[in-house]
């Protein structure tokens, strides 16, 4: 066993080489041995030093159903094996990985272990654990993971250090929302006079407090008369006939598909399917896919007269690991083409 320091990582089912969504909901478990990219970590640790003692892995619905248990259990494994550093991840966009590596690391911090996990900007772990998490910025996809495993290695061993951790931009970690004082060289009116000079010379500079980009959306004006209205359906269930014949993919969000429902009351299992990846599609693919979009209720509506009419065509998309650029790309197309045939509303049905 090399010298160094004692490394913990946390995984997921899939890269731990358990499975994918159908394994989605096993408990925790350890191994010793590398797994995934614990393989590549090694490695790199090799070069700089330490060892990996023990990977932690779980289903990703197991943690995020589970929440306390899972945090009990991973506080109860790293205060057995005492690590001197946990690595989550990298997580990428995939939300419920994002979570977990999120908490994995509030539980290690909590226990004064330092702890490092790597994430997409948009992930929705990072969203919700900001303040808690020490997080490399990734793309979102593992197409650079060797070289996020090496940056995530690399400001966990600068924590273990005595030095402090210095600013997101300097440091290379993604912003906390947190503020820390220091000491600057020059005043703050030096610096301001400094910052209105390059602006009115249109040169560069970096405001010392960055304004957040809220994304404020105007509520549109309620419906007047849903009897006299056409509403039209969205999924991001990533719903398609059987067999998938257009290819959507099921882990890439980046296609609007559609179809014709015109002529349906209900979708049929024998004829449609869930291609999303991100959660268990069981239940849509062998029971009902009208989970994905209610277009029984909304058909018995309709021939009531409770609803205008439903638009003849359903947009479907796979919204697992989807950035918010390509959410916010897709939803004003989908947009843009239901106004200009006169749809009223639309219902989306999420997973």
């Amino acid at each position: 066993m090399s010298n160094g320091p004692r490394i913990v990582l946390y995984l997921n089912q899939f890269f731990a080489g358990v499975g994918g969504e159908e394994v989605n909901d096993i408990p925790l478990d350890t191994t010793s041995e590398p797994v995934g990219p614990g393989r590549a970590l090694q490695n790199i640790l090799g070069d700089k030093g330490g060892t990996l003692v023990k990977t932690i892995f779980a289903g990703d619905d197991y943690f995020v159903s589970n929440e306390n248990q899972a945090v009990e259990g991973i506080r109860a494994i790293l205060e057995e094996t005492k690590p001197d550093l946990v690595i989550a991840g990298p997580a990428y966009d995939a939300g419920r990985y994002g979570v977990a590596c999120a908490l994995v690391c509030k539980a290690a911090w909590d226990q004064a272990i330092p702890a490092v996990t790597g994430m997409h900007p948009d992930n929705s772990g990072l969203s919700a654990y900001r303040e808690s998490v020490i997080s490399v910025p990734t793309a979102d996809n593992p197409i650079n993971m060797a070289d996020d495993l090496a940056n995530m290695i690399d400001l966990g061993l600068k924590l273990l250090g005595n030095a402090p951790l210095g600013p997101a931009d300097t440091e290379g970690y993604l912003p906390t929302g947190l503020r820390h004082s220091f000491t600057r060289d020059n005043i703050a009116a030096t610096r301001a006079v400094d910052m209105v000079l390059s602006r009115i010379q249109e040169k560069p500079f970096v405001s010392e407090v960055p304004a957040r980009d809220y994304d404020f959306v105007d509520s549109p004006e309620p419906i007047k008369d849903l009897a006299a209205s056409t509403i039209a359906f969205i999924t991001t269930a990533g719903v398609v006939p059987k067999g998938n014949p257009d290819q959507q993919s099921s882990t890439i969000p980046r296609r609007i598909l559609q179809y014709n429902i015109e002529s349906l009351d209900s979708l049929k299992v024998e004829d449609w399917e869930s291609v999303h990846s991100g959660f268990k599609g069981f239940i849509y693919n062998t029971v009902n896919p009208n989970y994905a979009m209610p277009l029984p209720a909304f058909r018995a509506a309709e021939k009531k007269g409770l609803v205008g009419s439903i638009h003849p065509t359903v947009f479907s998309v796979v919204g697992g690991g989807c950035p918010v650029s390509e959410a916010r790309r897709m939803g004003s197309e989908i947009a843009r083409e239901l106004k200009e045939e006169g749809v009223d509303a639309a219902v989306l049905a999420s997973t």
